[in-house]
């Protein structure tokens, strides 16, 4: 699914019970991320931390009009997010 966003701040949240959740964001907005892993490996922008219950924050350096407030959550599996 791709969104176009206009400027502002939003936010999304993704839930994944099992399996993979890869999340796509363009490189020119700002990005604050939260994600939750119970078993696997999370991958935010590069950062990544696998095992059980892991959790990472982080953010992008862009000083952007649109902000996206991520919170990516996965039961058991991956959860990634890319800049393309």
């Amino acid at each position: 699914t791709e969104i176009d966003l206009p400027s502002g701040t939003h936010e999304l949240r993704v839930d994944l019970g099992i399996g993979r959740a890869l999340v796509i964001v363009p490189p020119d907005i700002g990005l604050v991320m939260t994600g939750d892993v119970s078993i696997g490996e999370l991958d935010l922008l590069g950062e990544d931390q696998a095992g059980i219950d892991n959790t990472l924050r982080s953010s992008n350096d862009v000083d952007d009009e649109t902000t996206l407030l991520l919170d990516l959550e996965v039961g058991i599996g991956k959860g990634e997010v890319r800049s393309e």
